[in-house]
């Protein structure tokens, strides 16, 4: 079974996507894409904390709030052994896949109503 042409077209543009950038660049952007999300998750947990006190035995880490504070100031000091070209990339591929993701939603909501 051979390809459609949506799929040639979608796969050609990767591919010129991934060319245009070096191996080392796409492996820095791809650590930025991995801090993020570890950023995110120890910013939550204090704030978590906060919404939901009565929850018995979730959230509750030793040293309380110093781990969810190491994580921080290490994922930001991470951050800052990155260049401003590099953080600008990973802007940029991350816009670009709530993009694709808003899309997607889109396409798919049309599809079930039609």
């Amino acid at each position: 079974m051979k390809p459609g042409p949506e799929l040639r077209r979608a796969v050609g543009k990767w591919e010129l996507l991934a060319l245009g950038g070096t191996f080392i660049g796409m492996i820095r952007i791809s650590v930025i894409a991995r801090i993020l999300p570890y950023l995110l998750t120890c910013a939550a947990v204090p704030v978590l904390r906060r919404k939901y006190p009565a929850e018995r035995g979730y959230l509750r880490l030793p040293g309380g709030w110093v781990l969810p504070a190491a994580g921080i100031v290490l994922c930001l000091w991470l951050f800052t052994q990155c260049s401003r070209q590099d953080l600008a990339a990973a802007a940029v591929a991350l816009l670009a896949g709530f993009g694709l993701y808003a899309l997607s939603a889109i396409l798919r909501r049309h599809e079930s109503c039609g």
